[in-house]
């Protein structure tokens, strides 16, 4: 039985806090940004969700799911998290239904037991509560609002969305680091000048400072799977303060699912960020928190990435070559082989360009990493990963060849809840599935015949 390790309650502007974490000292959030890209000031339910996310988000990053000195033998996924944090609305933080939507939120998106306990603000507010911006202004109607990411999901479902020919995109953006910001400023501009629609990029910086670092001896969790909360708690306060009542988010149906690679795979050791539950459950909190309905919603959900490679035009190509899909690309320094090639991230990323015939942009990637994994004739040798993706899409096949949905269930039990979430049709999820394996089967790879049996036309 898995062990819950315990810890103390840090506590967020909370006036008689011990284990306090301060905003700027420990953590930074410029919700300025959003005001001054806007022309709006921020209400006091929309900086409580601002607060709320980041004091998730810190708490998530210095609280180790595996204590010190633990033995790391998979004992060690969920945690107790106790939190303190001061709001402007306590009453509605407070009650009963808020509550149990928000823990049912985080337990799911985290697997941890979440105990948050609200207290009143204290009378300080932040500049961008406080002050009537001097710039910025309402976007032009019909607008959208979309979370951008800079990866190869987010730039082609941005562009679909801003070949509108009317109003204006909106796309939201969280700065977490200073080459992520730059790569994402610079696809926005590009990618404002190939449509016609006007295009407004606004960048939320959000981040731990080295004095929060040192908070946790310098040992933060790596898994960090309240970021989906995080950036989508950030578009929905932008959605708002642009005076809309949707959230668009931009991911391939294959990767919301993010379905187990293996068996050792369990619960939200798989990211749920994207997942049709969690959009479900992120749009009721929403509605409540802005009493009036507001949904986000995924266009490209029932697309594969392949598919949508298929469908962006050739003048994307140049952006599609700059996108990162790599979970290490931003994080190497004065490396100029920055794509590591092996990650589920690259391996779907070529999965996707391959199928879609982009070979050309595949190659350019490959200059990036330290080797073609996809080229490996032997299984065994091969990258595990890639052994595992492979293993998953012939899995994904049986079953659907043995019994369809009811096979497939038996396989990947979550796919059930999904479809709940989704209202939607056995067939349509199946559909999207089939889809992926084809996808796979066309991709001219060694180690795919040894999986499946290749698509037609494909030797």
């Amino acid at each position: 039985m898995s062990e819950i390790p315990s810890y103390d309650a840090l506590e967020f502007g909370v006036a008689d806090g011990q284990q306090l974490v301060r905003w700027q000292e420990h953590f930074r959030l410029d919700d300025q940004r959003i005001a001054h890209g806007l022309g709006t000031r921020l209400g006091p339910r929309q900086s409580d969700l601002l607060d709320l996310a980041v004091a998730v988000y810190v708490t998530d990053r210095l609280r180790r799911r595996r204590p010190n000195r633990a033995r790391n033998d998979g004992r060690w996924w969920s945690r107790r998290l106790p939190v303190r944090l001061a709001v402007r609305d306590p009453s509605f933080w407070a009650g009963t239904e808020v509550r149990a939507l928000l823990h049912r939120l985080l337990a799911w998106l985290t697997d941890d037991d979440w105990e948050i306990e609200f207290e009143s603000h204290p009378s300080s507010r932040r500049w961008a509560e406080t002050q009537e911006p001097l710039f910025g202004g309402a976007v032009r109607a019909p607008a959208q609002a979309g979370l951008f990411s800079g990866g190869l999901d987010s730039l082609l479902g941005a562009h679909r969305d801003a070949m509108c020919k009317e109003g204006e995109l909106l796309l939201v953006a969280a700065d977490t680091h200073n080459r992520l910001s730059h790569l994402q400023q610079q696809m926005a501009r590009v990618l404002d000048e190939l449509t016609p629609r006007p295009l407004r990029l606004l960048t939320v910086p959000v981040g731990l400072t080295s004095a929060a670092r040192r908070l946790s001896n310098g040992k933060e969790e790596e898994s960090q799977r309240s970021r989906g909360f995080l950036f989508l708690a950030f578009g929905i306060v932008v959605a708002d303060a642009a005076g809309l009542d949707q959230l668009r988010v931009y991911e391939n149906g294959v990767g919301a699912l993010n379905l187990p690679l293996t068996s050792a795979q369990r619960g939200s050791m798989n990211t749920r960020a994207m997942r049709p539950e969690t959009l479900a459950m992120m749009s009721r909190l929403a509605s409540e928190l802005l009493e009036r309905p507001f949904e986000i919603v995924n266009p490209n959900f029932w697309m594969t990435k392949a598919q949508m490679c298929a469908d962006a035009p050739a003048e994307l190509h140049g952006l599609i070559a700059r996108s990162v899909s790599c979970d290490t690309g931003l994080t190497h320094r004065a490396d100029t082989t920055h794509l590591c090639g092996q990650c589920t991230s690259c391996l779907l990323r070529r999965q996707a360009l391959l199928a879609a015939g982009r070979s050309d942009i595949d190659a350019l990637d490959v200059q990036r990493m330290r080797g073609d994994v996809l080229a490996c004739r032997q299984a065994e040798h091969a990258e595990p990963w890639l052994v595992c993706m492979l293993a998953q899409a012939m899995t994904i096949k049986r079953a659907i060849d043995r019994g369809g949905w009811a096979a497939l269930v038996d396989a990947y039990p979550e796919l059930a809840g999904a479809r709940r979430a989704l209202g939607c049709e056995p067939a349509q999820i199946l559909a999207l599935l089939e889809r992926y394996v084809s996808d796979w089967r066309a991709v001219p790879s060694p180690l795919v015949s040894r999986f499946l049996a290749p698509a037609a036309g494909v030797t």
